[in-house]
């Protein structure tokens, strides 16, 4: 800035630097390696075997909310409630059943207490599939690698991202009336024996 009375306060000279390039990568596939992503998570296998419960023991704090039988998958057929007193409850007046969440609901007004323990009795099905450890990563260091097709000349273009750090920059709505999407948003970054931070080739 110039000091001088007749250009005071106005620029002498002005220099441009490079800026950072923004990436935005958005996606509406919900797999398990999407949505660890989205969840800045890791992947596990969960594996839940064939298996039965005998009297276990469940305390209700307070009814109108539900609680965990600590396993899924449950079928309906066998299942039995019983209150402290051994004395059988009654499906939908006493409590209901979610047989798929594995989750047990002790209805207001019928025969289960406040702070009552009650006795679960009843066999759930074998389970596969993948369990989200959500949170265990600040972020995603990767590469990222685009191939594309101009649909109207047919002729290709990719880029090529050596190396960037992504981070989810977007909720995930579970109740959304429509698909839901995702985005990960981060810059790509300097690796040496590169002269730029990412490359573009089109087809001629």
């Amino acid at each position: 800035m110039s000091r001088a009375p007749e250009t005071y306060g106005q620029p002498i000279s002005s220099v441009t630097i490079r800026g950072k390039t923004d990436l935005k990568i958005s996606h509406s596939d919900f797999d398990s390696e999407a949505m660890s992503m989205a969840f800045l998570g890791e992947v596990e296998e969960y594996n839940q075997a064939l298996g039965t419960l005998t009297d276990k023991e469940i305390t209700i704090p307070k009814t109108g909310r539900y609680y965990t039988l600590g396993f899924r998958n449950f079928t309906s057929e066998g299942f039995v409630v019983k209150d402290s007193a051994d004395a059988t409850l009654a499906l939908n007046t006493d409590y209901t059943v979610d047989y798929s969440a594995g989750l047990i609901y002790a209805m207001r007004g019928g025969g289960i207490g406040d702070g009552e323990v009650i006795k679960v009795s009843a066999s759930y099905n074998a389970l596969t599939g993948k369990k989200i450890m959500g949170a265990t990563s600040p972020s995603i260091k990767a590469a990222v690698r685009f191939e594309g097709v101009n649909l109207e000349n047919g002729k290709t273009c990719s880029m090529e991202i050596w190396e960037t750090t992504l981070k989810p920059d977007s909720e995930i709505d579970f109740l959304s009336d429509s698909h839901v999407e995702t985005s990960l948003s981060g810059s790509p970054m300097v690796v040496e024996g590169k002269d730029s931070t990412f490359e573009v080739f089109y087809e001629e």
